[in-house]
């Protein structure tokens, strides 16, 4: 039986089974020299990764303007939110001044009416 030991236990009888069994004996064969260590092929193949890039020096200054707009929208935001409750509150003082006003002319009225009106002897 072709391939490892932990694969299928029955051997395959398929014409693509075969190729693909010949394929993986082909490929073990190619990196395996007599003595069952690596062919040098492998071994040059496997490259250290390139060096990290070099930091610039403007990398400093531009994460520095990128936190500076950061901070400028946040503040610009915190006004808004202010702006809003302060006009929410000049709302809710407003519509309680004309609560009051009306209360009042409300009262005013019905004294006028009162004074309007005769007194039945």
């Amino acid at each position: 039986m072709k391939g490892s030991d932990a694969g299928r236990v029955l051997p395959s009888t398929s014409i693509a089974a075969h190729a693909v069994d010949e394929l993986i004996e082909a490929i073990e064969t190619e990196d395996r020299s007599e003595n069952g260590v690596m062919d040098n092929k492998a071994n040059s193949s496997y490259m250290l990764p390139p060096p990290p890039p070099s930091i610039d020096l403007n990398v400093y200054r531009q994460v520095k303007i990128v936190v500076v707009l950061f901070a400028f929208q946040v503040a610009i935001i915190i006004v808004v939110i202010l702006l809003s409750l302060l006009v929410e509150f000049v709302a809710i003082v407003f519509s309680c001044a004309c609560l009051v006003a009306g209360i009042f002319y409300f009262y005013l009225f019905v004294h006028l009416f009162e004074l309007a009106t005769p007194v039945k002897k």
